[in-house]
């Protein structure tokens, strides 16, 4: 196998340390590592709509791009998995959070620059 190269940046939002109600962010690039989002993000070209009494999970389109979301109802935890032209991945989990606050996260990151990164 070849050699596996990115570079990310995380963030972590909590309320105090010993908070178990918080949102993290991570943005991967793997711009040095062409075609291993589309290995990560293989749920990417195929449509999945499951929901039930315990949560949901769904491919969706964001600003054309692939995305996947996932949420428990019980535990309030849920994820949310985006692919930028193929380079990038961001991917948000919460914990104690409505559903709402994956998608609130998401428009704060700048899309367009990171499509204009991705070439």
């Amino acid at each position: 196998m070849g050699e596996v190269r990115f570079s990310q940046a995380e963030a972590d939002y909590r309320v105090n340390d010993e908070d178990e109600i918080y949102a993290t962010v991570t943005i991967f690039d793997y711009g040095a590592t062409p075609g291993m989002v589309e290995g990560l993000a293989f749920w990417a070209n195929t449509e999945i709509d499951n929901e039930g009494d315990d949560g949901y999970q769904k491919t969706l389109k964001i600003g054309g791009h692939s995305a996947m979301e996932s949420y428990e109802n019980e535990s309030k935890n849920g994820t949310l998995t985006l692919v930028v032209n193929g380079r990038f991945l961001i991917n948000i989990d919460t914990t104690g959070l409505d559903p709402k606050v994956l998608k609130a996260a998401l428009e704060s990151i700048d899309l367009k620059a990171l499509e204009k990164l991705a070439g």
